[in-house]
């Protein structure tokens, strides 16, 4: 018997599906999520999180003292995942066995997750060129390099805001069936 790809539903023999009523030969969109594309929006947030928690000040508070090179080893273990951040989607996009809903959904998250770098790049560029020019010249009394400190603080929470709030509305999209296009 042939299934509607609407209701997934079976129907006897005939043009059209006795309970929607579409044709039985028109192309629907996938009406499952899946959760390996929602993987894809989820697992970078959850590296994330694991970067945070293993920041160089909890490092130094569960030792119990603070010295610089603790506090280099907690800093590069807190970068490891940070670098991981594109490996989900890069592993979904090249498995064999993802469908192509999937692999929209991991391109996605990929150009999501380098338009991001390319961001939090850029601050932080910005941030450390007007400081070391402050710093040369003797301003750092001066406003402007506070301000640019406040601006790229501000700017790197609304990233981090935005990161968090597209990829849990990537991660609900893929689970209901949906494509999902971040919009930055």
């Amino acid at each position: 018997m042939p299934v509607c790809l609407t209701c997934q539903l079976e129907v006897p023999e005939s043009q059209f599906c006795n309970n929607c009523g579409r044709p039985l030969t028109a192309p629907v969109n996938q009406a499952t999520g899946s959760n390996r594309a929602a993987f894809v929006h989820w697992g970078p947030l959850a590296l994330a999180t694991t970067a945070v928690f293993i920041s160089p000040n909890i490092t130094a508070q569960v030792t119990g003292y603070f010295t610089p090179s603790l506090w280099l080893v907690g800093f590069l273990i807190s970068i490891f995942p940070l670098l991981l951040l594109w490996v989900p989607g890069l592993v979904i996009l090249v498995s064999a066995k993802s469908s192509e809903f999937e692999k929209e959904h991991a391109k996605s998250s990929l150009n999501n997750q380098i338009s991001l770098f390319i961001y939090i790049s850029v601050i932080v560029a910005v941030f450390g060129v007007t400081i070391f020019d402050a710093l040369a010249t003797g301003s750092m009394g001066s406003a402007g390099p506070w301000l640019v400190l406040l601006i790229s603080l501000l700017l790197l929470g609304a990233a981090g805001i935005c990161s968090l709030t597209f990829s849990i509305r990537g991660s609900v999209a893929a689970g209901s069936g949906k494509l999902y296009k971040y919009p930055l």
